[in-house]
């Protein structure tokens, strides 16, 4: 992955909005704080925003048979199999993103299924419906 590639999202503590950028945690203090910094043109152009930390998502550097980005914590669906649901998620164990069914298994590295071309995220484990 390259180093642009290198990227963050979480939901907004103000709105509830997602945003995406550089990650900060702050752990000075009583209470550990979690930032985003978004994409900025200069450094006079730029926002720092108060995330929830149990909402950060790296980019995994994948996009999915549609050209959408594939995040840790999305929700990837085959068209061939619409029961079949993968989270993805990252396995310290394989230093990798790895997809994960309902049950908790995981049967293939992620970058062969996206390599596929038939898996296309369909949501994300924050945002279900």
């Amino acid at each position: 992955m390259k180093i642009e590639d290198i990227k963050f999202k979480a939901k907004r503590l103000d709105n509830g909005e997602w945003i995406v950028g550089s990650l900060i945690r702050s752990t000075e203090g009583v209470k550990e704080r979690t930032y985003i910094v978004d994409n900025f043109s200069s450094m006079s152009d730029y926002s720092v925003v108060g995330v929830d930390p149990s909402t950060v998502c790296q980019f995994t550097g994948l996009k999915d048979c549609e050209g959408n980005e594939v995040w840790e914590g999305d929700i990837i669906g085959n068209h061939d199999f619409p029961f079949e649901k993968r989270t993805v998620t990252w396995a310290n164990c394989l230093s990798c993103f790895i997809p994960i069914d309902e049950d908790g298994g995981q049967d293939r590295h992620l970058s062969l299924l996206v390599l596929f071309k038939k898996w296309t995220v369909v949501g994300n484990k924050f945002d279900k419906e």
